[in-house]
């Protein structure tokens, strides 16, 4: 059993050199071979980034969205960096309106992000106000508990 493990991981590890590398097309068949058996959500969350990047670099931005759109529906160590990368992404396809949605539905999930400020500036080069979304617990009607368990 451990040794399977190893082996699927060998591939995610193979893959990142062959990126850090610039061997794009070996990153990529490493990437999806990783990641037709990989069930761990973080490794797929890595991976899935890693494979947008890879799709980014290759300059095939459909496929590009398309694996953040991924990375970025899991949980993980990634996913507000994916939800970036799929508005980078759309605007690199050409699709403006997607990439101020993506942009706009960051600011709403993520109000209190580093990122806010470049999110905003983002949004200006695309012509697009910000349309700060109001903080969590305004939107809910007021100050919310902090519950400590």
């Amino acid at each position: 059993m451990k040794s399977r493990v190893a082996g699927r991981l060998a591939r995610f590890y193979l893959a990142s050199a062959y990126l850090a590398d610039g061997d794009l097309p070996n990153a990529r068949d490493s990437l999806v071979a990783f990641l037709a058996d990989e069930r761990d959500p973080t490794f797929r969350s890595l991976a899935l980034t890693n494979l947008a990047v890879t799709y980014e670099r290759m300059e095939d931005w459909k496929k590009a969205v398309g694996a953040y759109q991924q990375a970025a529906a899991d949980p993980g160590p990634e996913q507000s960096n994916a939800e970036l990368g799929v508005a980078r992404a759309l605007v690199k396809a050409g699709d403006k309106q997607g990439a101020i949605d993506a942009y706009r539905a960051f600011l709403a999930a993520h109000p209190f992000a580093q990122q806010r400020q470049d999110v905003m500036e983002s949004l200006a080069l695309l012509g697009a106000p910000a349309e700060i979304p109001p903080p969590p617990s305004a939107a809910a009607g007021g100050p919310q508990p902090v519950v400590i368990h």
